[in-house]
């Protein structure tokens, strides 16, 4: 079960990677598993899923995924942050 469903997970976010016109427009928030988020960010730089391995994802690791200057050059703009788990809660 739980393999079919991230086979179910990898397809649908490369359906919707890949230039598709009913695809929502805007800043989209996913919120998943370390291994689903390392291929997403292949997928997002056009490598392949095997270079998921390395990429670190912690535990409420924040990632930015965007463009530098044109939806030609997808980037990394953030990756793992994790500086807001050890922020004091009378800040």
């Amino acid at each position: 079960m739980n393999i079919c469903l991230f086979k179910i997970s990898i397809s649908f976010l490369i359906k919707h990677m890949d230039n598709n016109p009913s695809s929502p427009s805007g800043d989209v928030l996913v919120v998943a598993h370390s291994h689903l988020l390392r291929i997403l960010a292949c997928r997002w730089l056009n490598m392949p899923p095997e270079s998921g391995r390395h990429f670190i994802v912690d535990t409420a690791g924040l990632c930015v995924l965007g463009y530098d200057r044109s939806m030609r050059t997808p980037v990394i703009k953030q990756w793992n942050v994790t500086s807001h788990l050890f922020q004091r809660s009378d800040e």
